[in-house]
Parts: structure tokens; C-alpha cells; sequence
């Protein structure tokens, strides 16, 4: 999951593409949905358990991709297939 979010939020940042990232919380935290506004001004750091690469899911990509350009902004969904 977080190789496909980290190809989506490099390719918004790049371009200078300011957005809102979705997530629906876990079930100990309420069950509720949070939200993060992402531009260039704001550092991200992401960090991978193990150095292994992971495969791509096309599919997901364009989905996740075409859901960063909506109005709604990102909002993460579960891998197809």
C-alpha cells in the first residue's frame, strides 16, 4: 500500500499539486474518517518496515491517481483483485 501512495503523492508534489489525503480510521480510534492537506510547503516522510521492493499494482495506481486529481482529493481504498 504505501509504495502506491508514495508513486501518487511524488507525482502531485512534483507538479506542485496541493490535496487532501482520506482515510477511514481504525475501528480502536472510532471508526471515523481523517483527512491531511498535502502540498510541497509541508515535509513528508515516509518509512518502509524492510527494504524489500514491492510489486505494482497498475490497476490500483490508476485508481488511486484518478482519485488524488478528483475534487474529494485522495482517499485510499483497498487493492483491487
Amino acid at each position: 500500500m504505501l509504495t502506491h501512495l508514495q508513486i501518487v503523492l511524488n507525482a502531485k508534489l512534483r507538479r506542485h499539486e496541493g490535496f487532501f489525503f482520506t482515510w477511514v480510521d481504525a475501528t480502536e480510534s472510532g471508526n471515523g474518517r481523517s483527512s491531511i492537506w498535502l502540498h510541497t510547503g509541508v515535509p513528508l516522510f515516509i518509512q518502509y518496515s524492510s527494504s524489500e521492493r514491492h510489486e505494482i499494482n497498475r490497476e490500483w495506481l490508476d485508481q488511486l491517481t484518478a482519485s488524488a486529481n478528483s475534487a474529494n482529493g485522495l482517499s485510499l481504498s483497498t487493492e483491487p483483485g
